[in-house]
């Protein structure tokens, strides 16, 4: 199978549910995965999207080559909507052929967006414009899904926790259900110093550039950045704030569902959903967020 098509494959069950759980959308969620394209599809590169602070965002917005309103598919990526990795063209292409908009967007500091990329502090309030802006947009019919993994799941979380009044929908894979799965102590391991050196900048760095397992040997960890040749402004902040405390308690959505006004659950796949309603997700993990143990959900 070729790699555009193993994309598919793996959005194809995102697909379904976001038409399982947006009702009126113009499709059918059993028909969806099979049903031929019935669009021509239109890109339009490099949106400029202006966020409350003045930053522009940058979003490469995929649509059905015709006239009317579509509800529209949001993903949000620090690894440059352009490139290999974060490319969305396989996804923006399927989804406009059947009567979506879909927006691909780099976010704050990354690709051609505007300003500084600090991983994970802007993605609430800048998800929450950028749902909103993509309400307002003329081809849209003002209904907002969301779709994405890891990062691309996270960002979804923290937008909704600012309840965007045209948030109808999430589709998060793969996001860590509490911290204590990917940072048990607080402390992040070594090994995420390679994700920081990916993300330096506004384009992805070449991993195989540094000796990665050298490196994990350096001690102290402070300077870790600096003996693989580069410095990582974010590997300093975690190390001076070690510990589930105060200054991660803007990250961790995982004690906050009941800020999010969406129906939540598991799919078969592993795969987290949410659409309006209500929110159950996680009730466990959150009861034990807040006493400060781990819970016994793993990433997957």
């Amino acid at each position: 199978m070729s790699s555009d098509g193993r994309s598919l494959a793996r959005l194809l069950p995102g697909a379904l549910l976001l038409c399982t759980f947006i009702p009126g959308l113009a499709c059918r969620a059993v028909t969806l995965a099979t049903k031929p394209a019935e669009y021509e599809v239109k890109i339009d590169f490099d949106g400029r999207v202006r966020v409350r602070d003045g930053v522009e965002l940058s979003a490469d917005i995929y649509r059905p080559s015709a006239d009317g309103q579509f509800p529209v598919i949001l993903t949000r990526t620090p690894y440059s909507k352009g490139t290999e990795r974060g490319n969305r063209l396989a996804a923006g292409r399927y989804f406009a052929s059947h009567g979506y908009v879909y927006v691909a967007m780099d976010v704050r500091g990354r690709g051609d967006s505007d300003g500084v990329f600090v991983p994970y502090r802007n993605e609430g309030p800048d998800g929450f414009d950028s749902i909103e802006w993509c309400a307002k947009q003329p081809r849209s019919n003002g209904k907002i899904g969301t779709i994405g993994s890891s990062y691309l799941g996270y960002d979804q979380w923290l937008a909704a926790l600012q309840r965007p009044p045209h948030l109808s929908t999430m589709i998060v894979l793969v996001t860590a259900p509490v911290p204590f799965v990917e940072s048990p102590t607080g402390l992040q391991s070594p090994s995420y110093l390679s994700w920081y050196h990916l993300l330096l900048g506004r384009t992805l760095h070449n991993a195989a550039a540094v000796d990665w397992n050298a490196l994990y040997l350096h001690l102290p960890l402070s300077t870790m950045d600096q003996a693989g040749g580069f410095r990582a402004p974010y590997w300093q902040d975690i190390l001076n704030h070690p510990g589930i405390k105060s200054w991660w308690e803007p990250l961790i959505y995982q004690n906050k569902f009941d800020r999010v006004t969406c129906r939540s659950g598991m799919s078969p796949d592993g795969m987290t959903t949410a659409s309006r309603g209500g929110n159950e997700l996680h009730r466990d993990d959150a009861e034990r967020l807040e006493a400060g143990t781990p819970g016994r959900t793993r990433n997957f």
